[in-house]
Order: C-alpha cells, then sequence, then structure tokens
C-alpha cells in the first residue's frame, strides 16, 4: 500500500481477474511491473514535452469565426486506430482530455458542421468503437490531406501515450502509405 500507484495496479489485478487469470504473487509482479512502466513513459513523454517549443500553438488557440461559422473548430484525432471527429471551443483542453495518438486536422466549425462530417463519413463509422469514431478510409484521408494543405498542419500541444516520434510516424502511415 505504500506504493503511489496502488490504486491502477489494483484495476490492473482486477481486470485480470475478470480476464481469468489467476491473481498470485506472479500475476500482482506483473501488474506493479505494467503500472510501474506506464507511469514512466507517461512521465518521460511529460518531460520530453517541456522540451519541445510548441510551434504556431498561438494560431490555433484562439480559433477565428469564419463567416457563418461558430466560434470553435472541427477536429480530426488519431485514437488506437480510429479517427475521432469532434468539436470543441477549448482544444487545448479537449485534447488534453482525450490523450490522442495524433491531431490530424482541424477546420473553424462547431456542432452542425461536426453533424455534417458525421453524416458524410457514415459508411466509415467505426463498429467497434463509439458514434464519434471513423475507420481511416480514402474519401476520409483525402479529406484531411484537404484540410492541412489549405489550412495547415495543427500544431496543438497534446498529450499522449506515444512518444513524438511514433505519433509522427503514424500520421505519416496513415496520410502517406505507398498504395494510396
Amino acid at each position: 500500500m505504500d506504493d503511489p500507484h496502488y490504486y491502477t495496479i489494483s484495476i490492473h489485478l482486477e481486470k485480470m481477474r475478470r480476464a481469468g487469470i489467476p491473481i498470485d504473487q506472479a500475476a500482482a509482479d506483473s501488474a506493479t511491473k505494467l503500472t510501474h512502466w506506464e507511469a514512466e513513459r507517461r512521465e518521460q513523454a511529460q518531460r520530453e514535452r517541456e522540451q519541445v517549443p510548441i510551434v504556431a500553438q498561438a494560431n490555433w488557440r484562439t480559433p477565428k469565426p469564419h463567416v457563418g461559422l461558430a466560434v470553435g473548430i472541427v477536429y480530426y484525432v488519431l485514437r488506437q486506430g480510429h479517427i475521432k471527429i469532434g468539436t470543441t471551443v477549448k482544444p487545448l483542453q479537449r485534447f488534453a482530455d482525450l490523450m490522442p495518438d495524433a491531431v490530424l486536422a482541424a477546420e473553424p466549425g462547431g456542432e452542425q458542421l461536426e453533424r455534417q462530417r458525421h453524416r458524410e463519413f457514415k459508411e466509415y463509422r467505426s463498429p467497434t468503437a463509439r458514434g464519434e469514431y471513423f475507420q481511416p478510409r480514402p474519401a476520409l484521408i483525402k479529406h484531411i490531406r484537404t484540410l492541412r494543405d489549405t489550412l495547415g498542419v495543427p500544431t496543438y500541444p497534446f498529450r499522449s501515450m506515444l512518444s513524438a516520434e511514433e505519433s509522427a510516424a503514424l500520421v505519416s502511415d496513415l496520410l502517406d502509405p505507398p498504395d494510396f
């Protein structure tokens, strides 16, 4: 109980129990090791983020209203192989909460544009994830590329379990695959 990660270790153990894994000393050691490894990765990522300057953050922190659109953005983030299409007026806070693998694109707009994008890409909705998650299919990838070409690559800072290099590699693999 002296471990500062006691609560997280107990969650891992409960998940293991529910999965049918016998809880013995080896399981407890594995849960402890996993929890400490996750904590170290989070701390390492935080240290790396603190050392990297945030480029062009001011351009994206306060989205400018565009004629006929509400203040805010519709964002496209990558999370565990799916693309989440959402909306926010506070992107820094939202991305801190989401912890995406990568921020792919953003466009000025609000809930109406978000609903429009959900309808536009409804056939790509992920069957295994909740309603705002979509499978990365050619039409959606093309839309994201177009946004990046016309509005620029978003540079919002965000927390992730991935390193900056891993995140960049995922974006490159997704947006520039050899077979697209």
